[in-house]
């Protein structure tokens, strides 16, 4: 329930037996690329 509180995009789904909830949150990609510089 935290991503709720922080505003992420949350969706449930309750079916017989089963209640399955998926967060999305996003992530900067900056740290996973790297920097990037042109060379000139």
């Amino acid at each position: 329930m935290e991503a709720v509180k922080q505003g992420s995009a949350v969706i449930g789904l309750r079916l017989k037996i089963r209640i399955v909830l998926a967060s999305a949150n996003k992530t900067s990609l900056e740290p996973l690329l790297g920097s990037r510089t042109t060379d000139e």
